[in-house]
């Protein structure tokens, strides 16, 4: 019986409706708590809290890309359902069009952790700075 309920788990998160809504909130939330233990290893000076919070910041801001894909993926079933076609496609083209917000926030994470000395100390404060930024502006997307 277990083994019925995972298959049909993972069947589930296959298909486009289910997927984009599993990762809607990473980006935003990850990026969030990221931030959250970033500034806590900086305040610290703990080097593997920061490692792990750019990481993280990296891999959530980065899930912006299988999200929006299967959002665009899901969009025509979303719009036989739901009666406000035209505030559907509108939140898609605004997500498709401003993902590059957190897709540089990525980078900056990434530059941070490749990077020693003053280039990823600057890095460092970078994604604080671009990660505040493009969570609050990510926050007036719902």
């Amino acid at each position: 019986m277990f083994l019925t309920n995972l298959d049909i788990l993972i069947n589930r998160i296959k298909d486009a409706e289910y997927a984009h809504l599993l990762l809607e909130p990473v980006p935003l939330f990850g990026l969030l708590f990221g931030l959250i233990f970033f500034a806590v290893g900086l305040w610290g000076r703990e080097d593997k809290t920061r490692v792990i919070a750019l990481l993280v910041i990296a891999g959530a801001c980065a899930s912006v890309i299988p999200y929006t894909t299967y959002r665009e993926r899901a969009q025509p079933r979303v719009l036989e359902m739901m009666p406000l076609k035209k505030s559907i496609k509108d939140q898609t083209a605004l997500r498709q069009n401003t993902q590059w917000v957190y897709l540089t926030v990525a980078g900056i994470a990434i530059l941070a952790l490749i990077s020693s000395g003053k280039i990823g100390q600057l890095a460092g404060y970078g994604v604080l700075v671009t990660g505040l930024g493009a969570s609050s502006s990510a926050s007036g997307f719902t």
